[in-house]
């Protein structure tokens, strides 16, 4: 679901008719998708007790998994590889792993 907010949303905000050049747009990509990974996995209060993840593990996978995957999608639109697909792979890969190290 993150990716496919992520691939439609690069498409709309990040479209043909803005005038940015290729370092512009991938800033202000990574930029936006650190905060929208950030916003996502923040925190959520249950009885008054925090679960899921803390606030510092939100701001981790936010800066690291958000750059990750969207310098995936941008890499992988200027390569004329799949994007979508790339980054869904990428990010299933990524949390999968991240499933397997939280029963070691």
């Amino acid at each position: 679901m993150e990716t496919s907010i992520f691939h439609f949303g690069y498409k709309l905000i990040f479209s043909p008719h803005w005038k940015q050049t290729n370092r512009t747009r991938l800033i202000f990509y990574i930029i936006l998708s650190d905060l929208i990974f950030f916003v996502l996995h923040l925190p959520k209060k249950k009885n008054g007790i925090f679960t899921d993840h803390s606030f510092s593990d939100a701001l981790v996978i936010g800066l690291v998994s958000g750059s990750l995957f969207s310098l995936t999608y941008y890499k992988s639109v200027r390569r004329h590889y799949r994007p979508y697909l790339t980054t869904a792979l990428c990010h299933g890969l990524s949390n999968g792993l991240l499933e397997v190290l939280s029963f070691l």
